[in-house]
């Protein structure tokens, strides 16, 4: 079992986002509602909402200055763990590489799942990534894009 602690990205108010232990897709990520009781998406407050378009709009534009994802895919189905979060699954047409690890997105162009629940990259490359995202959100944070 994975230590979530060691997953996670940034905390917010009502979100944490956590880097998806299993990075087939290089750079998933599930953004995790604070709420005890959250279940269901639908359900969420005005300010979860929020937040949680803040959060993402950072998370996507962060994703893709680093690895130029060509779709972003978004899960929210709760079958297994029974919390409402939502997974950010960055798709390639074509290979990426990261610290010399190439990474390919098998089911381009289809449902990101089944994925290959095999995939496995060393914790220290799996930190790396987690890092990178955590720097790259930091920046953005103390850098807002300027309003023309």
């Amino acid at each position: 079992m994975e230590d979530v602690e060691q997953l996670i990205i940034k905390k917010y108010q009502f979100w944490d986002i956590m880097l998806h232990p299993n990075q087939c897709h290089l750079g998933r990520c599930i953004l995790w509602c604070k709420r005890k009781d959250a279940d269901d998406f639908i359900e969420t407050t005005s300010k979860e909402r929020e937040e949680f378009f803040k959060i993402t709009k950072d998370l996507n534009n962060t994703l893709t200055e680093l690895w130029q994802p060509d779709r972003m895919n978004y899960a929210s189905l709760g079958n297994r763990t029974n919390h409402l979060h939502i997974h950010i699954i960055p798709r390639y047409q074509k290979d990426r590489s990261f610290l010399n690890t190439k990474f390919t997105d098998e089911r381009w162009s289809k449902n990101y799942a089944p994925y290959d629940k095999t995939f496995s990259i060393p914790n220290a490359l799996r930190e790396k990534i987690k890092n990178i995202i955590e720097k790259n959100l930091k920046n953005k944070q103390q850098n807002p894009p300027q309003k023309p």
